[in-house]
């Protein structure tokens, strides 16, 4: 009846209230001089539903105890501690512990971690425009070899293409979803001085011209866009550079209406021929220097789009395993998102079987993750370890995703004009970066069905109730929202979501349980996404099936 549904709302929003317990330290305190005793001001601030009584807070090592008889739900109050000081210039640890009542008379307890710098009398504290002057985390561009200091993790797989190439031109395929870091990598592997006897050129389809009117790129625009890439690393070598339409530009000299002359060079009748004519120039210009030449092809899968819409000619593929098979001393990598797999298994199969080397790309192994988040602020700040393991939990270590939130760390210390990232920092600012980050909804356009769409958001929803997520659960939820389906659909559409990187797979058999892969798209499908409205797309996309 009424009042029974009513009384478990209720009882519902009172267990969110109650179960949202977020009590936040600071400190502006930028150093503690070595040597000497101390003493800094922490910031307590209660960001939950409810005020908090009898706040009771002590230190470890101990810095003094202090007591709050009541924090209201938003207020702040500012504590005094110290003590003595470590001898050596480091980073000092304090743990602050804590106890306090709830309304109902529960009670709840935490610790946090805040790091402090230790300084030397004479240096002192480094000046704070010197310290925020700019963000050093890359969070749009590929990160190119100048950026080595936020480029980890990827050494084994640059030296395994490497091998690949350098003896045998193998073609290596690199296989990942979008901001896995391909493009980086690949970069990381252009010039003439990454690859023994190879000249790796990188060229993007990404930005090449296409149709006003339908998806892809004209089959003439690729050749020529691959053509202009070599025509750019060929100038380098600083001498006498040929150009696609037979003429020769002299070094250090930009040509002309180089368009005209790609235009020209590259015929729109015969665009693959007269690609042909012109490698077999840059194979000959390159052997003066006993090199090879390595194409590598970012964002290839924009080529399947062009064939689907009839824009781009079918033979592409077969033209590229051409020019492979004929000139020994030319090889490609061919970089795009997970989508090429399924490629394979198409028309596409002439090229992908050929003997190659293939490479998923995917997260930074812990170790490099720590590394993408404390080398670049090294001297600067220090992440306390519990801060430093949510960030790394909150992005499930993708580089792209924990540049972004080390970005808002960034700037969040410089507002608070602290030395000392603390898990509180970590989570506001994963918070900010979900309201505005296009990555995620980047990730929710391309689950394309309104039935994953609600498979995801059942992941999440499950998740943040602490539940586990096992098929059957899916399967159940969905027929409740009046979404029938089959078990081998229900299991294509899971795998379709683990290929995706969005969801996991823990556990195996019946133990096995699903949860989301990024816990920050977790926040983000909470916060942006209306879970009535998802059921409702889903329904109306399963009636008109």
């Amino acid at each position: 009846n009424v009042t029974s549904l009513l009384i478990s709302q209720l009882q519902l929003a009172c267990d969110v209230m109650f179960n949202r317990i977020e009590l936040q330290f600071n400190s502006s305190t930028t150093g503690l001089r070595a040597g000497e005793a101390s003493e800094i001001s922490i910031t307590v601030e209660n960001q939950g539903f409810l005020p908090l009584r009898n706040l009771i807070m002590s230190t470890e090592p101990d810095w003094g105890s202090k007591q709050i008889a009541y924090l209201e739900e938003g207020e702040s109050k500012v504590i005094d501690i110290g003590g003595p000081n470590q001898k050596e210039l480091d980073y000092l640890s304090l743990t602050i512990h804590w106890s306090a009542k709830l309304l109902d008379g529960r009670q709840v307890e935490g610790s946090r971690e805040i790091i402090f710098e230790v300084i030397d009398s004479v240096s002192g504290v480094r000046e704070e425009v010197q310290l925020f002057s700019g963000s050093p985390y890359v969070c749009g561009d590929p990160v190119k070899p100048e950026r080595s200091d936020v480029f980890f993790g990827r050494d084994e797989l640059l030296d395994q293409i490497r091998r690949q190439v350098m003896q045998s031109g193998n073609v290596v395929l690199l296989e990942g979803n979008r901001r896995s870091g391909k493009s980086s990598i690949l970069w990381h592997l252009e010039g003439s001085d990454a690859i023994p006897g190879w000249l790796g050129v990188y060229c993007s389809l990404q930005g090449t011209e296409g149709s006003k009117y339908t998806a892809g790129i004209s089959t003439a625009e690729i050749f020529r866009k691959m053509a202009k890439d070599i025509v750019k690393s060929l100038q380098k070598f600083g001498r006498s550079t040929p150009l696609p339409e037979g003429t020769v530009l002299a070094p250090g000299k930009k040509a002309r209406r180089f368009n005209d002359i790609l235009q020209k060079g590259i015929s729109e009748n015969c665009p693959f021929t007269d690609f042909c004519d012109y490698i077999e120039i840059v194979l000959e210009f390159l052997s003066r220097d006993n090199l090879g030449l390595l194409l590598m092809l970012d964002e290839f899968d924009e080529i399947q789009e062009g064939i689907d819409s009839g824009f781009t000619s079918p033979q592409v593929p077969e033209n590229i395993r051409f020019l492979i098979h004929e000139y020994s001393k030319f090889s490609v990598i061919l970089a795009g998102n997970l989508r090429l797999k399924r490629l394979r298994e198409e028309y596409w199969s002439a090229l992908f079987g050929l003997s190659g080397f293939k490479q998923r790309v995917t997260s930074l192994p812990s170790e490099a993750a720590k590394k993408l988040v404390t080398s670049p602020v090294q001297g600067f700040f220090k992440y306390s370890q519990e801060a430093l393991e949510r960030t790394i939990y909150l992005t499930a270590g993708q580089p792209f995703l924990l540049q972004c939130l080390c970005n808002r760390i960034w700037d969040m210390a410089a507002q608070l004009k602290t030395k000392s990232i603390t898990l509180d920092i970590v989570d506001k600012a994963g918070k900010a970066l979900v309201q505005d980050n296009e990555h995620f909804a980047s990730l929710w356009d391309d689950v394309r069905y309104e039935r994953r769409r609600l498979i995801l958001s059942i992941c999440c929803k499950e998740q943040a109730d602490r539940d586990y997520v096992r098929l059957g659960t899916i399967h159940e939820q969905l027929i409740m929202y009046g979404i029938e389906i089959d078990d081998e659909t229900l299991i294509s559409d899971l795998e379709f979501l683990r290929e995706l990187e969005v969801i996991q797979l823990t556990g195996q058999s019946e133990g096995g349980h699903y949860s989301l892969s990024i816990p920050l798209m977790g926040t983000w499908i909470e916060t942006q996404q209306d879970f009535a409205a998802i059921k409702r797309k889903a329904r109306l996309e399963t009636e008109d099936q």
